[in-house]
């Protein structure tokens, strides 16, 4: 599926994906559900000597991290047709 709408994506990019994920030991197939969004440089100023990833979706990711570690564990960094 692929959609662009609501405040939540900016109107940017963002796929859904049903994944099937096998488990060998059980035999058993578990449905995963990936949200990806679209990733895009940052409006807010930083200070100039604070070191901040250059891949914005890596710098999210990082952000999510100190706000919410359990989330930020949750999340990855990669690109999809050359956008991050």
């Amino acid at each position: 599926a692929y959609w662009v709408k609501g405040c939540s994506s900016l109107g940017l990019l963002r796929y859904a994906v049903l994944l099937n994920v096998d488990d060998p030991t059980t035999a058993e197939i578990e449905l995963c559900l990936m949200d990806i969004k679209e990733a895009i440089a940052a409006k807010a100023p930083r200070y100039a000597d604070v070191k901040m990833p250059i891949i914005n979706a890596e710098r999210i990711i990082q952000g999510a991290r100190h706000l919410s570690p359990s989330l930020g564990d949750r999340m990855s960094a990669g690109r999809i047709n050359g956008k991050s």
